[in-house]
């Protein structure tokens, strides 16, 4: 066991880090809203209904065509549901926050680590460690973080294991890669929920990828 946390001490810490950050903003006995207030714990029925007919929504006014990717929420539904099933109704929103700001920069860690440094030195494990806290500390994440909106988590806590797995597949062509990026991919469709953020996303990550080729 004590080999084991040595081994792993620098993304445990980025852990700790991380729940100390959620415990000082957990208030009891409160319901964490926010921007767009998504609450599907209030009805989940009438939220499955919504996300998947969401060409048109009934609740908005008279009814509407929905201007928002609201199918791209059934992903999300696969973690926050079965959550639902252990834990009250007034965490569940802080849970899933408080889960996305755990795993951002434990994949920023990841990727820095085994893509861009690669050498297991006590130097680079050092930077990998600087980029997750980087990661999680920089100012513009305290702003998403302020007034809550899921789509923004989603993005924080996925982006670093997107573009782990996409690399580490396309270096070593093992399936095993390549389910864990369609996983990722799909847990993290919820970010597409307002689509600027996708195309964001998706231009910068091509790309990416596309110069990362031609340097390779």
């Amino acid at each position: 066991m004590k080999t084991l946390i040595n081994k792993n001490k620098y993304p445990i810490a980025l852990i700790i880090i991380s729940l100390i950050l959620c415990a000082a903003n957990y208030q009891p006995g409160t319901i964490l809203s926010g921007w767009d207030t998504l609450h599907p714990e209030f009805n989940f029925w009438d939220y499955f209904s919504r996300i998947i007919f969401g060409v048109w929504q009934q609740h908005q006014g008279l009814g509407a065509l929905a201007t928002q990717a609201h199918a791209s929420e059934i992903a999300r539904m696969f973690i926050y549901f079965p959550m639902s099933i252990f834990l009250p109704e007034n965490l569940l929103r802080y849970s899933y926050f408080f889960l996305t700001l755990i795993l951002g920069p434990l994949g920023t860690y990841l990727f820095l680590k085994h893509i861009v440094f690669k050498e297991n030195s006590f130097q680079n494990q050092i930077a990998s460690f600087s980029g997750g806290l980087f990661y999680l500390l920089n100012l513009a994440i305290l702003q998403q973080f302020y007034v809550p909106f899921e789509m923004f988590a989603t993005h924080f806590a996925s982006l670093g294991f997107i573009f782990l797995f996409a690399l580490k597949y396309i270096e070593e062509k093992s399936r095993k890669y390549l389910i864990l990026y369609s996983v990722t991919i799909f847990l993290s469709a919820s970010m597409a929920h307002t689509s600027t953020l996708w195309f964001a996303f998706f231009g910068i990550f091509s790309l990416f990828l596309l110069l990362y080729s031609f340097v390779k």
